[in-house]
């Protein structure tokens, strides 16, 4: 069933299948984070999270880099920093292919909590793939053997998600930076599918994605998906409408954004007897903008107010990430 939606997932992309190559001088990076301030009860809580990947091609085969990061949740008088850092390595089999890539990978990273001094490392050997979907972005496919000093057996995670791949002259070829948002594009807003599986435990499946979909130049309207299972457990799903309207098409776009929708939560089945489970509607207006790097990947920067139906603390709350263009 796992595996299944695993391929599901990747024949959504098939009609965009593009020619692409690995090849010696390429870059690959990916960022991450939120920060936000909630005041609510008396207290005022700051949460920020940043993470960066960044990778090089050496070879045709070789690719070397390093993620890194931190974070801080501060509030109630006690401040705990968290740091997070560690090597990334893939050999690539056959790199002279132009649709897709299979390699062997591993990954290792420290976090250390500097609040009370503790830490963990996780070490992951891997197998993977990347199919190119259009000429600087490629899903990435991977079966993962997770090793972490905090869990004595070993975690096996089928994951898939987009990565972005960059050369000197990735403009050189398009007539011009407003070509990846015109009528018809689709955008994708940073999708991750991973399936996790602990022999003898809980296993988990988490999908999260952004889907939206240019109607016209300027106006994009779309969905906010996520769905998480912890064994069957606790589950959640959450189903979030927004509309974007683009103010500036350049190299830097800007744009203004409202969503909102319902965020089911539910304990033991969704279903089945004895089930409790909650509805919680959320919302977010605000502003933000896409720094394209590529024709068809951008970094976007967005802040504005947020709140959820189950409290009445204000949230202003902003995101960076990244959005990938998908067209034909």
């Amino acid at each position: 069933m796992h595996t299944r939606n695993l391929f599901i997932l990747l024949a959504l992309f098939l009609p965009f299948i593009s020619h692409a190559q690995l090849e010696k001088g390429m870059r690959q990076f990916e960022d991450n984070s939120e920060y936000g301030f909630i005041f609510g009860e008396g207290s005022t809580i700051l949460v920020g999270l940043m993470s960066h990947r960044q990778n090089w091609m050496l070879s045709d085969h070789f690719m070397v880099g390093a993620n890194y990061g931190g974070g801080i949740i501060s509030g109630g008088g006690i401040t705990e920093p968290v740091l997070i850092g560690g090597p990334n390595l893939r050999y690539y089999i056959n790199p002279g292919n132009t649709k897709t890539n299979f390699y062997l990978g591993l990954e290792a990273q420290a976090t250390v909590f500097f609040g009370d001094g503790e830490g963990n490392l996780a070490v992951e050997p891997q197998l993977g793939l990347n199919t190119f979907i259009q000429e600087d972005v490629s899903i990435r496919a991977r079966l993962i053997a997770q090793l972490n000093s905090d869990i004595d057996e070993v975690v096996f995670v089928l994951a898939a998600d987009l990565e972005s791949f960059f050369k000197r002259d990735a403009w050189k070829s398009r007539r011009s930076v407003q070509d990846p948002s015109q009528k018809g594009t689709f955008l994708l807003g940073d999708p991750q599918a991973s399936f996790s599986f602990l022999p003898g435990g809980t296993n988990t499946i988490e999908i999260n994605t952004g889907l939206g979909y240019f109607f016209s130049n300027d106006f994009v309207g779309g969905l906010e998906l996520g769905f998480g299972d912890a064994g069957g457990i606790f589950r959640t799903f959450r189903i979030v409408p927004y509309a974007r309207y683009y103010l500036s098409k350049a190299r830097t776009s800007w744009f203004l954004q409202g969503e909102g929708g319902p965020n089911l939560i539910s304990v033991n089945n969704f279903f089945g007897p004895g089930r409790t489970s909650e509805t919680i509607w959320e919302y977010f207006g605000g502003a933000g903008f896409n720094k394209f790097l590529s024709p068809n990947v951008a970094i976007e920067a967005k802040i504005g107010v947020s709140g959820r139906s189950q409290n009445t603390a204000t949230t202003f709350a902003g995101q960076f990430g990244m959005q990938y263009y998908i067209n034909r």
